[in-house]
Parts: C-alpha cells; sequence; structure tokens
C-alpha cells in the first residue's frame, strides 16, 4: 500500500513537471521585433560621434548589417563608458557592445563570442623613460576612462589608477 502512494506521488510529481514544462514558451527568434543597445560614444573606431554629433563606426556598421539580415530593428544610443555600463546593469538595455569579459560581469551579463581583440595602448609625456608595458607603470600617476575594464586589468598588475575621466 506504501509503495502504490509512493508510485501514485511521483507519477503525479511527474505529470505535474511535464504540464508545466509545456507551458514554458521560449522566445523564438522571429518574435523580436526589436533591440536596444547601448555603446560607449566615444571609442573610435567601433563607435564615436562624427562633426555633427552623429553616432557612428565599425560597431552601428554591423548592427545595420544584422537589422538587414535578421528584420529585428535595433535602436542605438550612445553614451559615456560608466553611463552605459550603469545603464545596462540597470536593464535598461538588451545589449552592450564592445565589452571586455571579466568574470565578476557573468552574474548580471550573458557574453557572446568575442567578435575581435582589442590592444588597449599607454599612453604617456614623450620626456618619460622607461615605459615600456604595463608592468613599468608602476610608480607613474595612471589615468583611466571611468568604468573601463583596464582599470581592473591594472589593479591586476598593482598598478594604483589614480585618475579616471568620462
Amino acid at each position: 500500500m506504501k509503495n502504490a502512494r509512493l508510485n501514485i506521488f511521483w507519477i503525479m510529481g511527474l505529470v505535474f513537471v511535464l504540464i508545466f514544462l509545456s507551458l514554458i514558451q521560449p522566445v523564438a527568434a522571429s518574435d523580436i521585433k526589436s533591440i536596444s543597445v547601448v555603446m560607449d560614444d566615444n571609442y573610435p573606431p567601433y563607435a564615436f560621434r562624427d562633426s555633427h554629433g552623429e553616432l557612428q563606426g565599425i560597431t552601428l556598421d554591423q548592427w545595420k548589417l544584422f537589422e538587414l539580415k535578421t528584420g529585428i530593428q535595433v535602436n542605438i544610443t550612445g553614451m559615456t563608458w560608466s553611463k552605459a555600463y550603469e545603464s545596462m546593469t540597470q536593464g535598461k538595455f538588451d545589449v552592450i557592445d564592445t565589452i571586455s569579459y571579466r568574470e565578476e560581469r557573468t552574474t548580471i551579463l550573458d557574453y557572446a563570442e568575442s567578435y575581435a581583440t582589442i590592444v588597449v595602448p599607454i599612453f604617456f609625456q614623450n620626456s618619460i623613460s622607461g615605459i615600456t608595458n604595463v608592468n613599468s607603470l608602476k610608480g607613474f600617476t595612471v589615468g583611466a576612462k571611468k568604468g573601463d575594464n583596464c582599470i581592473n586589468v591594472l589593479r591586476d598588475y598593482g598598478i594604483t589608477v589614480s585618475g579616471q575621466v568620462k
């Protein structure tokens, strides 16, 4: 008798799970009519503003091609990197473009495959000698773009970032 009740319990549980799973309908790509994309508007050649203040660059060209191939409308917004990242974490956009991978970001972001490797240059006064790589920055005053992943990379190398610009 106990086994019969246990079997009925498991069968009813399985039926409930199957009914529940049949009600879940994933969003098919064809159901998506538009997406909102945010990006840094000062990241040439990927995204930047022209002399009229219009957003342009490689990523905008790629999103236009995406629209043509998929039929999905792409609404692009450009702003400072720190505001773009903050807006994305607040759920105001569907996609953030030109973001580099950082493990701690995976709790709030899903990453697609990388489509480019970007080398981050170090700019310094030509009167300063001895700076050849990230390790040689130790002891110098270093600034970076606010919210940029290079701040984390510099910290990983033990470099203190003294100032952050928008």
